[in-house]
């Protein structure tokens, strides 16, 4: 028995060790979460101080697209003067705050279709996977559950020099293997933005990005050229 002790006591600090760790994990990820939130409620303020009205082109909406960076600065209604397109894009975003933001600008512009894109921030900053399906799941039952026709949007990769540092690619193509299947099961439409900029390994091709991330002018333009066939199909 005194022989074992020493051994019980290791096996014992180190549970306890253990313990401290993922309680020191919970807590830290606690934190970023309610960063995010304040980051949200701040970003959205401005949205809420100002009506609805001030974006609803006559006529009604077509289409919103919900996303982060991306989104914000794609304007694919430049090149597509046959759809009221309103973009609700905001720099820096996680999924859960475009959950957070889902009733002001989506729903209440009364749109035809919602257009749901992730960016790959949602995999470099440790979020947990399922914490980006939850809130994507959420997204598509409030549109669902308010007669928007509802498109998810595969998440564009980085390239491959830029995953050699970040190592988040295979996160999101398993993300979006996952989406693919999800709108299959629940009839959403996909939308897939990823495959036209990717090369055969799955990387963003360096023609359609400036930083490796955020896809430049040609990159918007095989992402409109998406839509375009898209919208067309479903005869909005």
């Amino acid at each position: 028995m005194l022989k074992t002790l020493p051994y019980l006591l290791i096996l014992s600090l180190l549970g306890n060790l253990v313990g401290l760790f993922a309680l020191y994990k919970a807590y830290d990820y606690r934190k970023k979460m309610i960063l995010a939130w304040a980051q949200s409620h701040e970003w959205t303020s401005e949205f809420h101080a100002r009506p609805q009205s001030a974006d609803q082109p006559a006529g009604g909406v077509d289409v919103v697209l919900l996303g982060a960076s991306i989104t914000a600065h794609w304007d694919p209604a430049r090149h597509l003067p046959g759809f009221r397109i309103i973009n609700k894009g905001i720099d820096g975003q996680f999924a859960s705050q475009l959950l957070l933001r889902f009733q002001h600008d989506v729903i209440d512009l009364h749109p035809k279709m919602v257009v749901i894109k992730l960016c790959e921030m949602n995999f470099a900053h440790q979020v947990p996977f399922s914490i980006s399906r939850d809130n994507v799941k959420m997204m598509t039952a409030l549109a669902r559950a308010n007669g928007i026709q509802t498109v998810v949007a595969t998440v564009i990769p980085v390239t491959e020099r830029y995953d050699a540092q970040k190592k988040i690619n295979q996160t999101i193509h398993a993300f979006n293997r996952w989406l693919g299947e999800y709108a299959a099961e629940n009839q959403l439409i996909l939308l897939d933005l990823a495959g036209p900029l990717s090369d055969a390994k799955g990387f963003l091709q360096p023609a359609y990005t400036d930083d490796g991330v955020h896809p430049n002018l040609a990159g918007y333009e095989r992402m409109t050229h998406s839509l375009h066939q898209l919208l067309a199909a479903e005869n909005l």
